[in-house]
């Protein structure tokens, strides 16, 4: 921006200041006399031919010190090659321009208006010598000179006038009209005790309404910078369709200024960003369709005083800060009513920790647990609430080595032992539809010991190894054997031997059992205990990399982010070009450095509620560690752990407003991705923690997860940058394949992976017989039907209609993909016998749904839109309505706050009612 000021300084120097010394020494040298018409009437049309040899001078008086001047010059005959040179030369500036007047080395208009600001104007200094005091007290004297270098006769004609209303103050409304020929410009001098005023622009639809144009606030000096040459050099400058804003403060203009309107020669500068590849092509059009006398557009100046007092500046301020501050420590005191208890909390200083019973809870949390018939809930932190579970029996070999492991270093050496062989048979279910492909027995079983109560007495454990990732159930078997010996506490090699022997008699003796079992086991509902074959430290493992790898990319992404906005933001103030950042520039309330406070400052909701359910993710972590002390099998019992999975969903709440802020710095095309990028991240976490809580071992590693959601980023940007038909068609494709494959892979299957080898092979087992309505599997068949049709109706509509900008419209996919599995989700809670919804969890989606609706409404009302040109940004732009200083995108991001919060409180509650419940009771859907 600042090589293009200076690119521009110099064209200006080359075109202005060399012509007007050209023809000053050539006048000078030869001794040629103008023509002169002293004291030259206002008003009056002067028509003359003008030559090298004979140039013409008026001389004009102006009585009054407080009028401008309107000069307007018509020359037919001048032409590029042999041009005239309008000068007028006053007592503190001189101003000139040439017939034709050529912009953009393209435009040429014959007829040039120009406007002098009165001689009463202060200086820069804002001092005043007695001699010009005693000048303007006569009035002014000016002189026009007509000048040309031509030897032929051009004729010109030339009309003055004054302008009477040229200063204003107050907060008048003036209806003006200008061209690219005839630029505009009023002097505004602001009232006294006024700081703060909205310079407001509002095109006449009937008269030119869509024209671009510029609007510029200018310091109160002569000459005025009224050619786009010049109005970029000073001030501030913004470009204008319908509607434009300029915020101005006393301190910046010292109180008086210029309000230019200039008309550009055409509209390319005020469309959307990916019709300005065309504009070298398309200069021809410009030519053809353009005449000096169409580009007239008339528009309405009005002048509005914003000034808050400072008391109000404070409220309106603190008042959202309040709300939400005041929401977080009501909910902290709630939750634990003691600073040493969220210390204890904090640092997991589980002898610090109480669990919380009926008579430390509040009256209203034990009506809270209760489900939405009455019925009771268990809660989840009384240790009586947990049946006794000694009798469960691991289902997966880690959970064998971790129970076997820490208790064979008290096994007796070299003593012989009377050992129980409990053989753990891997059967698979009826939500695997090919048991006997997906199920590999080998001769090899694992074989581990630990002590019995008798000393002399141990069992082992023996799993076969199996084929892992398929659903299966354990069936235990009993079979005992005499073990001489065990040497170091570790079985020896020959009696190793001996036992897969006596194994795999005790196999082929089993078969016939466990084909009758499989047949049983077909129409059997899976439950979470035949899925569920890692252990919780695998699974908290897993979970628990989601936030630290959120966090470790949040801080990388955000530095770079805050450093670029502040950039962008600096340049907007040094250039005073407001086509950089797309605000709502009539409700931009500037504190400090930054242009547009408000915006910046409504995203504090969504950092205070996501540090908010932080905590109460950390209570429940150390609670439960409080309570496996109490219950050492709680393993056995509802939903898996998976708090990693909402650590990240408060870390990109908390990151969601961050960058928020950091967009709304200088928001434009340039840095649409930096808030977007987390509402992905979030859908998507959501999604995922949703779907992994009815399928806890399916769990992507987190890079893997994050590598999927930079994937979407990374379409999203490039459909933006291309803005291609091509594009949508092909990436709706893709949709529409991924769509149809992921949804086969849930009815045929019955849960996600990335390989497809098991839906082939179902496609291959399938039967006319297997839909009929009788064997359809209604809840594999709904999800799956649900999942393609909306994501087909995305991939159809899309391309279509392009009812968004892209970016948008594949955030929009992914939310709909997490209503409808969430809808579904709930569905299936309801109608799952045992399973109820707690009031707590319905009292949450009470609060977040109205968040949601009206939250929606206010984003919808479209106050500036990066994904067109900074004109047509303007075009929604809407005055605030709250404090005056808010407007509806600011209630947007308080509303939404509450929203995400209140959306995710009632995830981390949905399955309370089966913390109690064993795992081969819960069903998976």
């Amino acid at each position: 921006m600042l090589l293009i000021n200076q690119k521009q300084k110099r064209q200006y120097c080359m075109h202005k200041v060399i012509p007007i010394l050209l023809f000053f020494t050539v006048v000078s040298s030869e001794g040629i006399v103008p023509l002169r018409v002293d004291d030259a009437a206002f008003d009056k049309v002067y028509e003359k031919d003008v030559t090298y040899s004979s140039p013409w001078a008026y001389t004009y008086t102006n009585a009054s010190g407080s009028d401008a001047i309107r000069i307007t010059v018509t020359s037919l005959k001048a032409t590029e090659a042999d041009p005239i040179l309008i000068l007028v030369k006053r007592q503190q500036s001189v101003l000139s321009w040439q017939i034709p007047l050529i912009l953009e080395d393209t435009f040429h208009y014959t007829t040039v208006s120009r406007i002098l600001c009165p001689s009463e104007n202060p200086t820069p200094t804002g001092n005043q010598t007695n001699s010009m005091r005693m000048r303007m007290a006569k009035g002014e004297e000016f002189t026009i000179e007509i000048i040309t270098l031509s030897t032929d006769p051009i004729p010109f004609s030339i009309r003055t006038e004054t302008i009477s209303n040229f200063q204003q103050e107050g907060q008048p409304s003036l209806k003006i009209q200008a061209s690219p020929w005839a630029p505009q410009y009023v002097q505004y001098k602001m009232r006294e005790g006024a700081h703060r005023i909205l310079i407001k622009l509002d095109s006449v639809p009937e008269a030119g309404g869509n024209l671009c144009s510029f609007l510029s606030i200018q310091s109160a000096r002569c000459p005025v910078g009224d050619l786009d040459t010049r109005l970029r050099l000073d001030g501030r400058f913004q470009t204008v369709t319908t509607q434009g804003a300029i915020e101005v403060s006393r301190e910046q203009f010292n109180g008086t200024f210029f309000i230019a309107v200039l008309v550009k020669p055409h509209d390319e500068d005020c469309r959307d960003r990916q019709e300005m590849f065309s504009v070298l092509k398309s200069k021809t059009n410009w030519l053809t369709n353009t005449s000096s006398h169409e580009r007239v557009k008339t528009v309405v100046i009005s002048v509005i005083d914003i000034d808050l007092k400072q008391n109000h500046y404070v409220i309106a301020i603190v008042a959202p800060v309040a709300i939400f501050v005041g929401f977080f420590l009501v909910a902290i005191t709630l939750l634990q009513s003691s600073a040493s208890e969220w210390i204890a909390v904090l640092f997991m200083k589980l002898d610090g920790i109480t669990l919380p019973t009926k008579e430390r809870t509040w009256g209203i949390s034990r009506l809270m647990e209760r489900s939405v018939h009455g019925f009771v809930i268990p809660s989840k932190w009384d240790p009586t609430s947990y049946a006794d579970c000694h009798d469960h029996l691991p289902h997966s070999h880690e959970e064998i080595d971790a129970k076997i492991m820490t208790r064979s270093d008290s096994l007796s050496h070299g003593t012989p032992a009377r050992i129980s062989i409990t053989l753990m048979e891997e059967q698979n279910v009826s939500e695997n539809p090919n048991p006997d492909e997906n199920e590999r027995e080998t001769d090899q079983v694992n074989f581990h010991s630990h002590p019995h109560r008798n000393s002399q007495q141990s069992e082992i454990v023996a799993t076969p190894d199996v084929e892992r990732g398929t659903f299966k159930q354990s069936v235990p078997y009993i079979v005992e054997v005499h073990l001489p010996v065990i040497e170091n506490g570790n079985i020896s090699g020959t009696e190793m031997e001996s036992l897969n022997a006596i194994a795999r008699r005790q196999r082929r003796g089993n078969k016939v059992r466990k084909e009758r079992s499989k047949r049983r086991g077909r129409g059997r509902r899976v439950r979470m205990a035949d899925i569920n074959h890692k252990n919780s430290t695998e699974i908290h493992q897993t979970s628990r990399d989601y936030s630290f790898s959120l966090l470790t990319v949040s801080l990388f992404y955000s530095l770079p982010v805050w450093q670029l906005v502040m950039n962008h933001q600096g340049l907007l103030l040094v250039t005073g070009n407001e086509d950089i950042c797309y605000y709502n520039f009539s409700c931009a309330n500037r504190l400090g450095i930054l242009s547009d406070f408000n915006h910046v400052l409504s995203n504090i909701g969504y950092v205070v509620l996501g540090i908010l359910f932080l905590l109460m993710v950390r209570r429940r972590a150390a609670f439960t560690a409080k309570l496996r002390e109490k219950v050492p099998h709680i393993d056995y019992y509802g939903i898996p752990s998976q708090l990693g999975v909402f650590y990240g969903m408060g870390l990109a709440l908390v990151m969601e407003g961050v960058m928020s802020a950091c967009y709304h710095v200088c928001p434009s095309y340039n840095n649409f991705q930096f808030d977007t990028s987390f509402m992905y991240l979030i859908t998507g976490l959501t999604l995922l923690k949703l779907y992994h809580s009815r399928h806890p071992d399916i769990l992507p590693r987190s890079y893997v997860a994050y590598l999927v959601f930079a994937a979407f980023i990374l379409v999203a940007l490039v459909g933006v940058i291309t803005q291609s038909f091509a594009y949508w068609i092909v990436f709706s494709v893709f949709h529409g394949m991924i769509s149809i494959m992921v949804g086969l892979q849930i009815f045929l299957v019955g849960y996600l992976e990335l390989s497809m080898d098991n839906v082939i092979k179902q496609m291959r087992k399938l039967q006319w017989s297997d839909f009929r309505c009788s064997a359809l599997q209604w809840n594999r068949l709904v999800p799956a039907v649900l999942l393609i049709s909306i994501n087909l109706g995305f991939a159809i509509v899309g391309p279509v209609l392009q009812p968004f900008d892209f970016a948008t419209h594949l955030l929009f996919i992914l939310q709909a993909n997490l209503m409808v599995y969430a809808g579904y989700y709930f569905v299936m809670k309801i109608v799952s016998a045992g399973e109820r919804i707690s009031r707590m969890a319905c009292l949450y989606f009470v609060f977040a749904l109205p968040a949601w609706i009206v939250g929606m409404h206010y984003f919808t009302q479209g106050l500036s839109n990066w994904a067109k040109s900074a004109a047509q940004s303007r075009e929604g732009n809407r005055e605030c309505f709250i404090f005056n200083f808010y407007d509806e995108h600011d209630v947007w991001h308080m509303l939404s706050a509450f929203g995400l919060f209140f959306t995710f409180m009632m995830l981390f509650t949905l399955d309370d009612d089966l913390a109690t419940i064993s795992r081969d009771k819960i069903p998976v859907f």
